[in-house]
């Protein structure tokens, strides 16, 4: 049975705000004010100003005096930066990995990306593959800290490819990414490390032009009041995660 950990209050406001911005149900240039957060949660400011404090302190929103937080921009600089220090990353961590990943989850995982390519309109399936693959490579890094900075910098990015992509998902890149990844875990079974950077920085490189050209399509929201209509916080009280 799956160890049960109980999330604080402050930690619920924390993950649930950072989720929102991560999926952009708030967009970039959202105002986020705090009375208006708290009124809704039903809590004291408090736990509300030291949650947006927490994510300026990851990149996440700006303070903005006796106002509250702006949930950070999106541009061709921040694109860049992101895939920039991935591509550091990611590289490091993969040739700590090649030797440490069981080959059995190596297969599994390939079967899991041939049976996408066989239905590429399962975007959910889509996005747990693109997740699983890099977790594979991320947590066989021996330096915490390289896992930390990196766990947080594939936030960022998911934030800003789901921006990007916000239209409606477009097959034929789901089914050429699909491909990239199935490269990598083929590169990651031949225990070649030279094949895996190659194949990685191949993947990375694609990543962040195919975002570059779908952030071009789109012009940035204007600032913006939290929603009204915002999907429902937990009141006040512990919950459980298994």
């Amino acid at each position: 049975m799956a160890a049960k950990v109980f999330l604080s209050f402050g930690e619920q406001i924390y993950q649930t705000l950072k989720e929102r911005i991560l999926n952009n149900y708030y967009p970039p240039g959202t105002m986020l004010q705090i009375e208006k957060l708290a009124e809704e949660m039903g809590v004291s400011s408090t736990p509300v100003r030291e949650t947006l404090v927490r994510l300026n302190s990851v990149g996440l929103v700006n303070m903005v005096r006796n106002r509250g937080a702006m949930v950070s921009a999106i541009d061709e600089k921040m694109v860049r930066d992101v895939w920039e220090f991935r591509a550091i990353l990611e590289q490091c961590v993969a040739r700590e990995a090649v030797p440490r990943i069981d080959p059995k989850d190596l297969h599994r995982l390939r079967d899991r990306i041939e049976y996408h390519l066989a239905n590429p309109s399962n975007f959910e399936l889509y996005q747990e593959i693109d997740q699983e693959l890099h977790e594979l490579l991320r947590d066989r890094a021996e330096n915490d800290l390289v896992r930390e900075a990196l766990r947080n910098l594939v936030e960022h990015a998911r934030r800003v490819r789901y921006f990007a992509e916000s239209m409606p998902p477009d097959e034929n890149i789901l089914v050429e990414v699909s491909k990239e990844h199935l490269l990598i875990v083929d590169a990651l079974l031949s225990g070649k490390v030279d094949d895996v950077l190659r194949t990685l920085e191949a993947h990375l490189v694609h990543g962040r032009d195919r975002t570059l050209k779908a952030l071009s399509k789109l012009s940035q929201p204007p600032v913006v009041d939290v929603a009204s209509s915002a999907p429902e916080i937990p009141k006040h009280r512990s919950r459980k995660v298994r």
